[in-house]
């Protein structure tokens, strides 16, 4: 099917476009569905950790992929692509998508989402400090369009009259922002990583294996952040696990798992496996252009700023795109 799909087009960036596409809109959309579960309230719907949230995701989709694994028989990756995908998931399954999930109820699933714009140009530096890959100069001046949409989003005053008027302060605001940029760094370097090892690698079984690093890491992360709350700890850890024993809590994160786990992940690992570190960055970045017309069947609103800040930051995706 990937040769004939490129043979017809003559295009070899047509199939990681479509998955990398499919990819993001599933990410975003379960990300809306996550958000919608962070703003509950109420003593009996008491919002999950994103460390609890992240654990039960990663749970989740690694159990169904062994399952897939199982089933179609699958080789796994050999020693030298095994432990870079395994890093990869620690990386970007764990780290990333952790602190992504923390940055949700202090910015808003809209900013966190846009700062993800950053990661194609933070992969692209990553892959041109560490593996010497070279950009023309437009690649750089794209880079710094990206940047100018992303901080449309965050400057934008209706934006910002919102989030100071609802139960985000300011410092909350501020620690929101860098648990997002934290999270496109994370992703950014997960990527690149996952590119290198990925060629050659079976679909299903190299996601197996950077899932099993990513729960494994999630794990020994739920555990700190619960043994940071000191006397409080053993609470902390029950709000960890909350969603593993929790039936109403569970079958609410069950929905947006599916969508940002178990569709969006095959296709995740397509782009990856297909298309240069780099190109995959901009490609899975692109969940923002998902988000704002999904977000207004779950009621989110975005001031004109961020509708342009948005435009402004696909506008740098694309001319990225377009500069190789």
């Amino acid at each position: 099917m990937v040769a004939f799909l490129c043979a017809m087009t003559g295009n070899a960036l047509v199939l990681p476009a479509i998955t990398g596409l499919i990819a993001a809109a599933s990410w975003g959309l379960g990300c809306l569905m996550f958000d919608r579960v962070f703003r509950r309230s109420g003593p009996s719907e008491r919002t999950p950790s994103a460390a609890g949230l992240n654990l039960f995701k990663n749970s989740l989709a690694t159990t169904c992929f062994v399952i897939a694994a199982l089933v179609m028989g699958s080789t796994y990756p050999s020693a030298g692509d095994f432990w870079p995908l395994l890093w990869s998931g620690v990386l970007g399954f764990a780290i990333g998508d952790s602190l992504y999930f923390a940055a949700f109820p202090l910015a808003g699933v809209q900013v966190t989402a846009m700062i993800g714009n950053l990661t194609p140009p933070i992969a692209g530096l990553i892959a041109w400090i560490f593996l010497g890959e070279s950009y023309r100069a437009e690649t750089f001046l794209w880079m710094a369009v990206i940047l100018a949409g992303v901080s449309l989003v965050i400057l934008d005053p209706r934006k910002r009259q919102s989030q100071l008027t609802t139960d985000r302060k300011p410092r909350q605001l501020l620690w929101g922002l860098l648990f997002a940029l934290g999270a496109a760094v994370c992703q950014g370097g997960a990527i690149v990583i996952a590119h290198s090892s990925f060629e050659g690698v079976d679909l299903i079984p190299g996601t197996v294996v950077r899932l099993c690093g990513g729960l494994v890491a999630a794990l020994v992360i739920a555990v700190f952040v619960s043994l940071l709350g000191g006397a409080k700890s053993s609470a902390g850890l029950a709000e960890t696990i909350r969603p593993f024993l929790n039936v109403t809590l569970m079958r609410a994160l069950l929905v947006p798992t599916f969508f940002a786990t178990l569709v969006s992940l095959p296709f995740h690992s397509a782009t990856v496996q297909t298309a240069s570190g780099h190109l995959s960055a901009l490609l899975l970045s692109t969940s923002p252009l998902f988000i704002l017309p999904f977000g207004f069947k779950f009621g989110v609103r975005q001031g004109p700023v961020s509708v342009l800040g948005t435009l402004v930051g696909f506008g740098g995706v694309a001319g990225l795109i377009w500069a190789g």
